[in-house]
């Protein structure tokens, strides 16, 4: 579903490689689960296939938007910054628990190699070791989960901001000051100063519209002695604005 939304074969590799990595992890911990038997490539395959499919999908993004800027615009805006960042902190968590894990488990081998002549007193470690392992993973795994979970909401935010109404070319005129109205930039968007010292408005744009749009109706009003301050936000998000210019 997610894929039909970018016209991008980048893209749909990238979510065919989690699809597929993900599928691989449920098969392996079925497996494990029912069987009792650890086939190590579905378990291996994961830690490549998958970050390899969400770099795929992140440089798709990048690929299908001629605007550095605008992509970085909405990479930074709120809140798909902090999923971003949620994001990254996750995977670096779960590299230091796969990594843990990894030395658990060669220590683990290690220690029934060297042992072997203590039967019991090696099944008893082996099924001490087992169960730390077990609950190494599921922690590795939540962790994992949730990171996903942040770079997909993450990748949903940026298409829902690159869909929205655009404004027309002529505005671009609107956007400069004449000699009857200023128009000064500030940092939740635009300030429209005409002559007019006693009334003043805030204006929302509507979501989901690219909010210089509404750059004629700004000067209109300001032009008949009304100054408006005119709010934006990366995400052509009503909800968003609001919340800024509080």
């Amino acid at each position: 579903m997610i894929a039909s939304m970018y016209d991008s074969a980048v893209f749909l590799i990238g979510a065919l490689l989690c699809i597929i990595a993900g599928l691989g992890e449920v098969l392996w911990k079925l497996i494990l689960a029912a069987a009792h038997k650890d086939i190590q490539l579905l378990y291996r395959q994961f830690h490549y296939l998958m970050p390899s499919g969400f770099v795929l999908i992140l440089l798709s993004l990048i690929i299908s938007r001629p605007s550095w800027s605008e992509l970085w615009k909405n990479i930074s805006s709120f809140p798909c910054n902090i999923l971003f960042l949620l994001a990254i902190v996750g995977f670096v968590v779960m590299g230091i628990l796969g990594a843990a894990a990894e030395s658990h488990a060669m220590k683990n081998c290690a220690s029934h190699n060297g042992m072997a002549y203590v039967h019991d007193s090696q099944s008893e470690s082996g099924q001490e070791m087992d169960s730390a392992s077990k609950r190494a993973n599921w922690i590795e795994q939540l962790v994992n989960l949730a990171a996903q979970l942040c770079i997909l909401l993450g990748v949903l935010m940026i298409w829902y901001a690159s869909d929205y109404y655009r404004a027309d070319a002529e505005v671009t005129e609107y956007l400069e000051s004449s000699g009857s109205v200023e128009v000064i930039g500030i940092d939740s968007g635009l300030y429209f100063d005409g002559a007019g010292e006693d009334s003043a408005i805030i204006f929302y744009p509507g979501a989901k519209v690219e909010y210089t749009a509404y750059a004629p109706l700004m000067v209109k009003l300001a032009e008949n002695s009304v100054d408006c301050f005119f709010t934006r936000d990366a995400l052509q998000h009503g909800d968003f604005r609001n919340q800024q210019s509080r």
